[in-house]
């Protein structure tokens, strides 16, 4: 099978979020946590809006879009249960009816909160491009980008900043070329991306900021790897970047499951401590 730049993007990307959600990577690392928060989901939505493909049946894109909500339901019920049971930073602390279906619909939970915003873009997206078929294509994305941000302001269901990037993605794939024939790959975009991340107050930037490390970041990982040359490392890249719903699904749960292993076998190497302390000696 043949890969591409995205798949090789979409790699990196996942690989990144199950990074910063290994156990006490974010005590170890807490500056390159925050800085890679700062941008990556970023650049996974607009890789999303890039790759979002509207020209469907009704029923066809519901069926996409079916694809996304089902899993998030259930995985994001099954989080919320898991974090009434383990210490989870953005977790809920009783597992009702009313703040089920809030999480579900409104303020999302955990990394799913991509799901959520994926779903909701997509929707939009779909309808204000398929209900005015006669506009041009400038005029579909003005409409797009009105009931974005009108939704993003006046509801509590989407942010801005994430619905840009979507919206860019969008703004990308109606060019209709290849993302790495826009955003061309080249090692030399490393430079912004490390001065940002050596400036202190990068985050003041804010979505400037937030902008040239994400096309900062989709130049640079595929000039880096198309650098390798082993035919079956790429294939694994390759593979894995084709697969990245799967490992963002579960990630979370397997997270929160060495989270568990690792506090009772601190109880179990401690207490069998204590026991071997009150022995006699010899």
């Amino acid at each position: 099978m043949k890969y591409n730049n995205i798949d090789y993007q979409r790699c990196v990307l996942i690989c990144m979020v199950v990074m910063i959600h290994i156990v006490n990577f974010s005590t170890l690392y807490p500056d390159v946590k925050n800085f890679i928060n700062f941008f990556f989901m970023q650049a996974f939505l607009l890789i999303t809006g890039y790759l979002v493909n509207i020209r469907k049946t009704y029923k066809e894109f519901a069926s996409y879009t079916m694809k996304i909500l089902i899993p998030y339901i259930i995985m994001v019920t099954s989080y919320a249960f898991v974090s009434t049971l383990l210490p989870v930073r953005d977790g809920v602390n009783e597992f009702t009816i009313p703040i089920i279906l809030n999480t579900i619909f409104v303020t999302s939970i955990g990394p799913y909160w991509f799901l959520h915003t994926m779903a909701i873009c997509g929707v939009i997206y779909y309808l204000t491009f398929n209900l005015v078929g006669k506009w041009s294509i400038m005029g579909k994305l003005c409409l797009f980008a009105t009931f974005l941000m009108l939704v993003s302001q006046y509801t509590p269901v989407l942010n801005s900043t994430n619905a840009a990037f979507y919206f860019t993605g969008v703004c990308l794939r109606l060019s209709e070329k290849r993302l790495d024939e826009i955003i061309k790959p080249s090692l030399w975009s490393i430079l912004p991306f490390i001065a940002i991340a050596s400036f202190p107050n990068y985050k003041n930037w804010n979505f400037l900021a937030v902008t040239i490390l994400a096309l900062s970041f989709l130049s640079f990982v595929p000039k880096l790897i198309q650098s390798i040359k082993n035919k079956k490392v790429l294939g694994i890249i390759g593979y894995i970047g084709r697969n990245t719903l799967p490992i963002y699904l579960f990630h979370p749960i397997f997270t929160m499951g060495g989270k568990l292993a690792l506090h009772y076998s601190i109880l179990i190497i401690r207490g069998g401590y204590i026991r071997s302390s009150l022995l006699p000696l010899a």
